[in-house]
């Protein structure tokens, strides 16, 4: 499994830079390394104060969808 790193802002849980390939071969490898993240996910780690995210998938810079304004769904039109 590729596990990617991103680069966010603690305050507005923003992307600050695109996701990139690291060398860990799995979630558990970051924890071992970096220690228990402040907020463990299943797919998801977050060290707020690295300002860091490990994934297993990249995190996109999507300003209407870190804003918390999405688009409707078809069952809202």
């Amino acid at each position: 499994m590729t596990v990617y790193q991103t680069p966010f802002d603690p305050a507005t849980r923003q992307c600050t830079g695109p996701s990139e390939p690291t060398a860990f071969d799995t979630l558990a490898d970051v924890i071992a390394l970096m220690g228990a993240p402040e907020h463990p996910g299943r797919r998801v780690h977050t060290y707020t104060g690295a300002g860091v995210a490990f994934s297993d998938f990249p995190l996109y810079i999507d300003k209407a969808a870190n804003s918390g304004h999405h688009s409707p769904h078809l069952s809202e039109v």
